[in-house]
């Protein structure tokens, strides 16, 4: 939720350095993906308000998304 993507690096930088000895495996994964997170900052600004999501979307796409992610492959296992 920075201003500019400066701050978001900026913040993204002191995250990692707060996390990495706790959760190694978590700051691996947001460090290796940082680019795609990052993504949303080549929108121009007057767009960020329709990007951004809140948690009352959020809430109402938490049951997809948990189904989505329960069922994912299933379907595709067959029996022997």
């Amino acid at each position: 939720m920075a201003e500019t993507e400066k701050d978001a690096n900026k913040s993204f930088d002191h995250f990692i350095q707060a996390y990495e000895d706790t959760l190694p495996k978590a700051t691996e994964t947001l460090s290796k993906n940082r680019d795609q997170l990052m993504t949303f900052y080549q929108f121009p600004g007057a767009h960020w308000k329709h990007i951004h999501s809140t948690k009352v979307t959020e809430s109402v796409f938490a049951p997809v998304r948990l189904r989505t992610y329960k069922t994912k492959g299933m379907g595709t296992h067959r029996a022997t």
